[in-house]
């Protein structure tokens, strides 16, 4: 889900090319709002340098948010287990990869259920969404 590499792939891409997706890259299905807040203010940071959110871009953008937010918290003193036990602790924490629930899902935070089915549409240049979150059909 990189933008750069689907124009690279354009010569020899199939028309209908499926992938896995999340909030992030394909936002339009996603009923949570506080997840979708999230994914509207990456996209704002983005649209501001002139860039649009793609796997590139989002790879790392929750994991800083979610260390920010264990600073925010603990303090700039804390130590690497103290922020292990807090990120370990955390749950309901809306990121633009789903709702983050580290009891739920250890060392993850996700389920399946954040992931949404994708297609490439190249007249359109961008992904758009096939499924639901957790892939149930629109």
């Amino acid at each position: 889900l990189i933008y750069g590499q689907m124009k690279a792939y354009s010569s020899f891409t199939p028309p209908n090319v499926y992938f896995s997706g999340d909030p992030a890259v394909v936002s339009e299905v996603q009923a949570d709002k506080g997840v979708a807040a999230a994914v509207t203010t990456f996209a704002d940071l983005l649209k501001s340098i002139g860039a649009r959110p793609d796997q590139g871009h989002a790879l790392s953008y929750d994991a800083a948010m979610l260390i920010i937010n264990a600073y925010r918290k603990l303090g700039f003193d804390a130590t690497p287990e103290q922020l292990r036990a807090e990120l370990a602790s955390t749950q309901n924490y809306p990121g633009i990869f789903g709702r983050f629930d580290f009891k739920t899902a250890p060392q993850r935070g996700l389920t399946r259920d954040t992931i949404i089915v994708v297609r490439w549409d190249p007249v359109k240049d961008t992904w758009t969404s096939v499924s639901k979150p957790g892939g149930a059909p629109l």
